[in-house]
C-alpha cells in the first residue's frame, strides 16, 4: 500500500500521530510533504519519501508540493492521502483527492475546526473527506453537527509513555517548585496569551512575588515580551524557549494555565497533570474530557472574566491541603488515559480499523 502524507506540527507530535500508521505492515511507500523536514531521518529508511525543497519560504514549498503530488497521484497512484491540520495541507490533499478520486483522511488537532465552519469553500472540500480525525469527543460532535456522517469521524490521540516522561522529570530536576503558574505551548494568537500577562498583573497587586513560567516559540513571541516589559512584569514573568527536555520546567510549576479560545486536547496540559500540576483551562472543545471541574483542576467559561482564573489560582494558592488532593487526582486521572487511551497500541488500532474500511 502507498500513501501520501502533508502536514505540520512538531516532530514529536507529528511521529506520535502518524508513526503507529508507518508501523503497520500493508504500509510499504510513503510521500511525506512537511516544510519543516523529514522527522524520520533515521527511521523508516527507504519507506518514506520527503519532497525536500531547499526554501526559506512556506508558500513557495506548499505551491511546489502541491504540484509533485498531482504528479505522485498520477504515476505512482497512491492508495490513500492524509492531511493533518486542513489548511494548507488538508486542503491540498482533498483537492487531489476530489480531482484523482483518492480517498483522503483529515487529522484535525485543534484550531482549524473553526476555520472549516466558517469558510464555504473549505467546507465544500472537507465534507467529502473518506474519515476524518479529532482530539475527542466533543470535537467529533462538533463535526457531526455540522451534517457529516459521524461514523466517518474518528477519534485520534498523541501517544503518550507516561513512564519515560516521568522519569525525566525525576532525573532533570530536584528543585522545589519555584514559580507558581507555568504555560507551555506554540505562541500563537488563538492561545490570547495577553490574558496571562493580565492575571498575573492583577495577581501582583495582593501577591507581590506572583510567578509564571511561559515556555515555547512561536509568532506572538516578541508581543508577549512588549507586554512583560509594558506591565512591568519581567521580574514575575520569564519567557523561556521551547527544549526537549520539557518536563523540567513543569517541575518549577504548581499550577498549570491555558487561555486558548480554541483547542483541541492539548498534550502540554496533559503532560503538566501527569506531573501533578493541577490544570485552570477554558470549558472548550475536548479540555473537559480531562479536567473535571473542581477535582483535578477548574474549568474556565469562555466568555468569564478574569477574575474568574484569578479566584481559582488564589485557592489553589492559599490552600496547601486541597491543592495536594487536587494535584494527586491530576496524576491518577492521566496514568489511567495513558493506560487505556494514549498508549502506541490503542493508537496504532485506529488506524488499523481505517486501513480495514479502506
Amino acid at each position: 500500500m502507498k500513501i501520501a502524507i502533508g502536514g505540520e506540527l512538531s516532530d514529536s507530535k507529528f511521529i506520535s500521530k502518524i508513526d503507529p500508521l508507518l508501523e503497520n505492515s500493508h504500509i510499504k511507500t510513503v510521500y511525506l510533504y512537511r516544510f519543516k523536514g523529514n522527522p524520520y531521518k533515521f527511521l523508516h529508511q527507504g519507506k518514506i519519501k520527503h519532497f525536500d525543497l531547499k526554501t526559506r519560504f512556506k508558500i513557495i514549498y506548499t505551491l511546489c508540493a502541491f504540484i509533485h503530488l498531482v504528479f505522485v497521484a498520477v504515476v505512482k497512484k497512491p492508495d490513500l492521502l492524509v492531511g493533518i491540520y486542513f489548511y494548507p495541507h488538508g486542503l491540498l490533499v482533498s483537492i487531489i483527492s476530489r480531482l484523482f478520486k483518492i480517498k483522503d483522511v483529515q487529522v484535525l488537532p485543534g484550531s482549524d475546526l473553526g476555520q472549516i465552519k466558517h469558510s464555504k469553500l473549505l467546507f465544500y472540500f472537507f465534507r467529502n473527506s473518506f474519515r476524518i480525525g479529532v482530539r475527542g469527543n466533543k470535537s467529533a460532535e462538533e463535526v457531526a453537527n455540522l451534517g457529516l456522517d459521524k461514523g466517518r469521524v474518528f477519534v485520534l490521540n498523541n501517544i503518550f509513555d507516561l513512564s519515560q516522561f516521568v522519569q525525566a522529570s525525576k532525573t532533570l530536576v530536584a528543585e522545589q517548585k519555584q514559580c507558581n503558574l507555568v504555560f507551555v505551548g506554540y505562541f500563537r494568537r488563538e492561545k490570547c496569551l495577553d490574558k496571562i500577562i493580565e492575571i498575573v498583573s492583577e495577581l501582583k497587586k495582593t501577591k507581590k512575588n506572583i510567578s509564571c513560567l511561559m515556555v515555547g516559540d512561536g509568532p506572538e513571541k516578541e508581543n508577549i515580551s512588549a507586554l512583560i516589559k509594558k506591565y512591568e512584569l519581567s521580574d514575575n514573568i520569564f519567557l523561556i524557549d521551547y527544549d526537549a527536555n520539557i518536563a523540567k520546567w513543569y517541575k518549577y510549576g504548581q499550577i498549570f494555565i491555558l487561555t486558548s479560545k480554541v483547542e483541541g486536547l492539548n498534550m502540554s496540559m496533559i503532560e503538566a497533570m501527569s506531573l501533578g500540576l493541577p490544570a485552570i483551562v477554558p470549558k472548550i472543545n475536548d479540555l473537559e474530557e480531562v479536567v473535571v471541574d473542581g477535582v483535578n483542576g477548574f474549568l474556565i467559561r469562555p466568555d468569564a472574566a478574569l477574575s474568574e482564573y484569578i479566584d481559582k489560582i488564589t485557592i489553589l494558592l492559599e490552600s496547601k491541603e486541597f491543592y495536594e488532593e487536587m494535584s494527586v487526582n491530576a496524576q491518577k486521572s492521566i496514568a489511567m488515559l495513558a493506560e487505556n487511551h494514549y498508549s502506541e497500541e490503542a493508537v496504532s488500532i485506529v488506524w488499523q480499523k481505517i486501513l480495514n474500511d479502506l
